[in-house]
């Protein structure tokens, strides 16, 4: 297919925003395809650590991947608060960052 051939149809509904920082070339079908299920966990972790994001999405175009965060949903601030206080309180992200770099990034 060539250049001229291809179409450039937005991904989805929403506001969506190229990945360049992440993959910043056209992805194999295999990295495009597993890419949503391997990072389906991002929302979870960001309300883990106080973040107000809400679900993220992932698609390919042409082999470009693009994001789509959703809204917060604000009946989960007042958690998310407490969160992000206990998050800043402990500085936890350097234990964890300890945690994976040297233990758990070895058995992956």
């Amino acid at each position: 297919m060539t250049d001229a051939e291809l179409t450039w149809l937005p991904p989805g509904d929403g506001f969506w925003r190229w990945a360049g920082e992440l993959v910043p070339r056209p992805a194999c079908g295999l990295l495009a395809a597993i890419f949503p299920p391997v990072t389906a966990g991002s929302s979870r972790s960001a309300a883990r650590y106080g973040l107000p994001a809400g679900d993220v999405r992932w698609r390919s175009v042409n082999g470009y991947l693009y994001v789509s965060v959703g809204p917060a949903d604000p009946e989960t601030f007042p958690q998310l608060e407490d969160a992000a206080r206990e998050t800043l309180g402990s500085r936890r992200w350097r234990e964890e960052a300890q945690q994976w770099f040297g233990v758990a990034r070895a058995r992956v």
